[in-house]
């Protein structure tokens, strides 16, 4: 497989202060949410105890993979479609120039977990079915669960490329070994885990 420079990607652009940086690569928005949420959750550990409840996880568990799983939220703008809003900020790894489309990258996040649940560590198919609703929540942060089915397997050439696909599994896999965190690790049962969000 191809390394990909994932540092490339931004994350935010456009800011309202024009004295400051002019795009926030991606990674660093991804740990900077992670961050606050750890944060929370050693502070305020009534809700770290109500999430552990839902999932059904021990109070230690749950401050390890809720950041873990935070720093995935925008994972859905490693797609060359989401890149190209910011044509200044296009990552030169995608080789050509940006086209705009229309591109969710809520439900772009959730179409490739949909479509490559080994990217999140997720094994089979009774699993993603445990993770969905989680991953959901995760990826639908702006307010509602993203809607789905308007991106699919076939579909994540386009939208993501070849090199969208490569960082944001290249990106899971070192946010996996940072936070120590592999999600086929937790015991998840329907009764506790993330389907009680449903």
């Amino acid at each position: 497989m191809t390394s990909v420079d994932y540092l490339e990607f931004w994350g935010k652009a456009q800011p309202k202060d024009p004295s400051g940086p002019a795009w926030h690569p991606l990674v660093f928005h991804c740990l900077d949410v992670a961050a606050v949420g750890w944060q929370l959750l050693r502070k305020d550990r009534a809700l770290c105890g109500r999430l552990g409840n839902l999932m059904g996880l021990a109070e230690a568990q749950t401050q390890t993979l809720v950041p873990h799983l935070l720093a995935l939220h925008d994972i859905g703008k490693f797609a060359k479609k989401f890149q190209a809003k910011e044509p200044k900020h296009y990552p030169l790894c995608f080789r050509g120039h940006a086209e705009r489309h229309q591109y969710d990258h809520a439900a772009g996040g959730l179409d490739l977990f949909e479509a490559i649940p080994s990217l999140f560590d997720v094994p089979d198919d009774r699993r993603k079915r445990l993770w969905r609703p989680l991953l959901s929540a995760v990826t639908g942060h702006h307010g509602a669960p993203p809607e789905t089915g308007s991106y699919t397997a076939a579909t994540l050439p386009s939208n993501f490329g070849h090199v969208g696909v490569t960082a944001a599994r290249q990106f899971a896999v070192s946010m996996r070994v940072l936070f120590g965190c592999s999600p086929s690790g937790f015991a998840l049962t329907p009764q506790q885990g993330p389907a009680s969000f449903m």
